[in-house]
């Protein structure tokens, strides 16, 4: 009778084993000195870190506010020719050429967005002060991106 239950438990344990070391907790890779998540330099900041003047802070509000509608509107039209190219795909009958349009479309508006979101970049280097620029982090402000609220 003991056999019957070392053997139940050393199968417990054994199926156990590869869950509790799914749990562990691993180690992130040693970052370089000087540098935070991303390899972004330390001193690397946000916007709301970088003591904007009123006139700065209003000025890229309205920087902001123009480029979340544009990407949003670029968004909009590329979700859709997504869905539209899902669908046609699918469909045996509509001619290869204008799959090859309809691909050519969604290629344009991806191009756009990239192109948006760099002159929303330039515009904001316009606004910052030297100093503010050489500080400034842009990947850590993400007006376009899932985070919703962004302001400077």
């Amino acid at each position: 009778m003991k056999h019957p239950l070392l053997l139940i438990v050393i199968l417990l344990f054994i199926a156990l084993s590869p869950w509790v070391h799914a749990q562990e907790k691993r180690s992130e890779p040693p970052r370089p000195p000087g540098y935070r998540h991303h390899g972004l330099p330390r001193d690397c900041v946000p916007f709301r870190e970088l003591n904007l003047s009123a006139d700065q802070s209003t000025a890229l509000k309205k920087i902001g506010r123009f480029y979340r509608r544009r990407f949003m509107n670029l968004s909009a039209d590329l979700i859709e020719r997504r869905l539209e190219f899902r669908r046609i795909l699918r469909n045996p009958d509509i001619p290869m050429e204008n799959i090859r349009f309809l691909w050519q479309e969604i290629e344009t508006l991806e191009t756009e967005m990239g192109r948006a979101k760099l002159d929303f970049y330039l515009e904001i280097r316009q606004v910052l002060s030297p100093e503010q620029i050489r500080s400034w982090c842009p990947l850590l402000d993400k007006p376009f991106g899932r985070k919703r609220g962004w302001r400077p």
